[in-house]
């Protein structure tokens, strides 16, 4: 009887790590290690034909045949059927050590599950098991708190460059010095995190028979706000808000496709035992 085909998904992970390589794969491969960083019960004998045991998902132990190690470069996973995992498909985990300037990236995907209700089960737990693994052991992440100051850091330097380009293109908007251009793009910041959201929640019927265009509005609202919290920042009229927040705008969009639209960046570094 032939066998059903199924539709099947999978997942890719990135992390950048400040360590070396070989510093990263004994963290991988090193039951210890293994141990600490992604489940208590892991175990590992790191060699082709070796096994891997750990409960990723944190409910349900997984056992995985090693199809492929090659030290400091690659571990290649194939969990062995179980109760947790369909038996007609081969669930990977594919893991990928590469340098780079700051350390080594590491990189996760996951591949062989079945796109059902049961499947998704599984799937999204071993996705999210792998992601709060975190790092592996040698290696510390920075909090949260950091990551989310220091994506408000960059939207912030974002902001001052779109208000630098407004006032070069827009006529009745000054700034009197870089000191006051850098904290207005830190107090814009803060309005549109804080104020903006009320303001859009607020107008919707007027956005929506608007189609959208009242936002607009808004971003000049935000900006025209700042000018009147800081001396330094001189806006003449509407006409000048309305393209000036328009230009910082822009500039935030393109700059969300540099950085991502969170602009959250986790650092990592060596942890000394």
């Amino acid at each position: 009887m032939a066998r059903m085909a199924h539709r099947l998904r999978g997942y890719a992970h990135r992390t950048d790590i400040a360590a070396d390589v070989q510093t990263v794969w004994r963290a991988l491969t090193d039951s210890e290690s293994l141990a600490r960083w992604c489940s208590p019960d892991a175990w590992i004998r790191p060699k082709p034909g070796g096994l891997f045991r750990a409960t990723v998902d944190r409910v349900t132990q997984l056992e995985a045949h090693i199809d492929v190690c090659e030290p400091a470069r690659r571990l290649r996973l194939i969990y062995l059927p179980c109760a947790a995992l369909p038996e007609d498909e081969a669930v990977t985990d594919d893991l990928m050590l590469a340098t780079h300037p700051k350390g080594t990236i590491l990189r996760l995907i996951g591949s062989g599950f079945v796109a059902s209700a049961a499947g998704d089960v599984q799937y999204r737990r071993m996705r999210t098991g792998w992601e709060r693994a975190g790092a592996p052991e040698g290696v510390r992440r920075t909090t949260r708190t950091q990551g989310v100051l220091m994506g408000f850091l960059i939207r912030a330097l974002i902001a001052a460059l779109g208000l630098w380009l407004a006032t070069r293109w827009v006529a009745g908007i000054t700034v009197d010095d870089a000191g006051t251009l850098i904290l207005a793009g830190f107090l814009l910041g803060v309005m549109n995190a804080i104020v903006r959201p009320i303001a859009i929640v607020l107008t919707i019927p007027i956005t929506i028979v608007t189609l959208g265009f009242f936002l607009l509005v808004i971003n000049a609202a935000m900006l025209a706000l700042v000018a009147a919290f800081l001396p330094g920042l001189h806006i003449a009229g509407f006409r000048a808000a309305l393209l000036g927040a328009l230009i910082v705008s822009i500039t935030g969009w393109i700059g969300s496709m540099l950085v991502g639209s969170r602009a959250q960046v986790e650092f990592y570094s060596n942890r000394k035992r």
